[in-house]
């Protein structure tokens, strides 16, 4: 929990066992990934009390939270003020191909900006290419480091 980011998302998990003052079998999995360590909860619900209670004795300024726009993400936010979200990138142009199929007038527009993340996923994959595991970020080689600067630019 000393990490400065993390990537948090949830599923629905079936649980076949009776549980006092739980109804039905939809219980949810959450996870919570950072650099060194992917952390799984089984929990009953899907509230923002989940996310709140994994990161509250976090002693930091700020961490920033990769996620989907989500409520209880939303509710860490407000609860959690050094929590910041990034929303994920997949889950926006997702909602741009949406808007451009249910508004045609918005059609030229929506594409132009699932365009533009298209050349943030092209920019990414040719930096993941040259990133070598052996060594952090700023030792890198120069052709992943102008990819880097090239992505951060962008973004």
């Amino acid at each position: 929990m000393t990490e400065e980011m993390f990537h948090n998302d949830e599923s629905g998990w079936k649980v076949f066992e009776s549980v006092e003052g739980k109804v039905g079998n939809r219980w949810w999995l959450w996870v919570s990934r950072s650099v060194s360590v992917v952390f799984f909860q089984i929990a009953p619900g899907r509230g923002a009390d989940i996310p709140v209670t994994h990161f509250k004795n976090i002693h930091r300024d700020k961490i920033i939270v990769v996620c989907d726009r989500y409520s209880a993400y939303k509710s860490l936010a407000r609860q959690l003020s050094f929590i910041i979200l990034a929303f994920c990138w997949a889950h926006v142009r997702r909602d741009f191909l949406t808007a451009a199929c249910k508004y045609p007038k918005l059609e030229k527009w929506a594409f132009l900006w699932t365009d533009m993340i298209g050349e943030l996923y092209h920019i990414n994959n040719k930096r993941c290419q040259e990133y070598d595991k052996k060594f952090p970020v700023q030792w890198q080689s120069e052709d992943f480091k102008q990819y880097h600067c090239k992505l951060v630019d962008k973004t």
